[in-house]
């Protein structure tokens, strides 16, 4: 089992960069009043950039196939940002892509589009980070557009050789600037408007589907446009011949599989618990899966569990039929993800097109163990002391001199049972310090002292399934004090059953 928490670190990546840009305009000014008081440089950082070197809007100045995208710019109050020193990615549409965007759109140039829809439409276009083709990936980019939502990377039948951003292709592709990558855009790239509901509402091949999101009222949810609010969901689905694979050729005949109590939009039925398990409230594409991740669900009570290999494998287990005790039968159960029909981006979020049905996946709470040497930087939420961490040690390292101290950090996923906690925590040189872990902020047994082998701390009851958040504290010195160096090797997680 893998440590797993892309929703924390992707706000927390995102909400630095929406400070970025609403520092931005202050940037600009400082800039502004440097280039008033240089004849000849101009000061980014540590950088110096000379007055031949082109920026982003200089450079497409100097080609006049992309005048309509620099009188584009112009018009979104975006051109003095990008004649600017700065982080950026911007994919900029040729003049041929503009007049066939006029024409689809029915009017005949910019003059003709409000400051607003030109804002827009440009801003869909720029990125607040440097991403070379290098660091594409089959999925949204790492970074959100200055709209805030998610462009698409995919590629064509000859791979590295074609590639789309939300479905355009790039004619040309790495234009290193001082301020930035440029991409050149066969077309211009389109808002995503549509919602995870609207796609599936468009789509007959997902009727079965849709109606049970609709009759279960989780259709709200897929199809909620509060800006201020914006939930970003990954959904999977089943199309109608998937269903029917199983028998299911109607929303009826789905209703009266799944449907235990017969009321859909009660939180207990079994129909809701199926509609809510194929959704995670986060926006995971096909390269953001870990093989050994679990991602909880809106059916908080049950995870899905991925495997990554050369596929992917749902919640893959064996299934024992013991109709026959002397000749016991058993059979590998997995879901798949159809690739052809996966990383459909909407407004709200992404979906995924499954390869068989995917019914909720009940485990029972088993044996969890955390190696000190899976944690990493990302790990690390919260800390007050330094720490170091060696790759390839069997260790977390942590340093520290002072009474109080602490670091927390993301633990492994926990099943909604009682378990006993065991912490092996190796002393360093032949003293001792007094070690306390808590476990979702509620101390775990006593403080106990570090040696060389495995400790009993106590038991802990987990009521809310998920990803628990672990803090190991310095609640006593070192018999030196100046030697407390705690040696996080394992933490180990055993259901009681009772």
């Amino acid at each position: 089992m893998i440590l797993k928490n892309l929703k924390y670190y992707r706000t927390l990546h995102f909400k630095l960069c929406n400070v970025r840009i609403q520092v931005l305009p202050m940037i600009m000014l400082c800039l502004m009043v440097g280039v008033m008081c240089s004849c000849e440089d101009t000061e980014y950082g540590t950088r110096f950039y000379d007055e031949d070197e082109q920026l982003i809007v200089p450079y497409l100045e100097s080609n006049e196939n992309y005048s309509e995208c620099v009188e584009a710019l112009e018009k979104a109050d975006l051109s003095g940002l990008l004649s600017l020193a700065g982080y950026y990615t911007f994919f900029a549409p040729t003049n041929e892509a503009f007049q066939n965007y006029y024409t689809q759109k029915g009017v005949s140039g910019l003059d003709e589009l409000s400051q607003e829809e030109v804002e827009r439409m440009m801003k869909n276009h720029l990125v607040p980070d440097t991403i070379s083709s290098v660091q594409f990936t089959a999925g949204a980019l790492r970074t959100r557009n200055f709209l805030d939502d998610n462009l698409m990377v995919s590629y064509g039948a000859d791979g590295l050789g074609s590639i789309y951003i939300n479905e355009v292709p790039l004619e040309k592709i790495d234009i290193s600037l001082p301020n930035g990558v440029l991409h050149i855009a066969g077309g211009v790239i389109a808002e995503v408007t549509e919602t995870l509901g609207d796609k599936l509402a468009s789509h007959e091949e997902y009727s079965i589907f849709y109606q049970a999101c609709v009759e279960t009222g989780i259709i709200d949810s897929l199809n909620n446009k509060d800006a201020h609010n914006k939930s970003r969901f990954t959904l999977f689905v089943e199309k109608n011949e998937v269903f029917a694979n199983e028998g299911i050729t109607s929303y009826e005949e789905l209703a009266a599989k799944y449907s235990d109590l017969g009321e859909p939009t009660l939180y207990e039925d079994g129909l809701n618990k199926f509609i809510r398990y194929h959704i995670i409230d986060d926006y995971l594409t096909l390269p953001d899966f870990q093989d050994g991740g679990m991602y909880p669900t809106l059916c908080t009570e049950y995870p899905v569990m991925m495997e990554v290999q050369e596929q992917f494998f749902i919640n893959r287990h064996e299934v024992v039929n013991e109709d026959d005790p002397e000749n016991p039968i058993t059979t590998e159960v997995y879901q798949g993800l159809d690739y052809q029909h996966a990383n459909f981006s909407g407004w709200n979020g992404v979906m995924h097109q499954l390869t068989e049905v995917m019914p909720v996946y009940v485990t029972q709470a088993q044996e969890v163990i955390l190696k000190g040497n899976t944690l990493s930087e990302e790990s690390i939420i919260d800390q007050n002391w330094d720490f170091d961490f060696v790759p390839g040690s069997s260790y977390f390292t942590a340093r520290t001199t002072y009474v109080g101290d602490y670091y927390s950090f993301i633990g492994p996923y926990l099943y909604g049972a009682k378990y006993k906690v065991y912490f092996t925590c190796p002393s360093y040189n032949a003293g001792k310090s007094l070690i306390g872990l808590s476990v979702n902020g509620e101390k775990v047994g006593a403080s106990f002292v570090s040696n060389n082998g495995e400790n009993f701390v106590g038991e802990i009851e987990i009521d809310n399934p998920g990803y628990c958040l672990l803090t190991v504290s310095l609640d006593g010195n070192h018999t030196d004090a100046n030697k407390n160096n705690l040696r996080l090797q394992q933490i180990r997680f055993v259901p009681v059953n009772e």
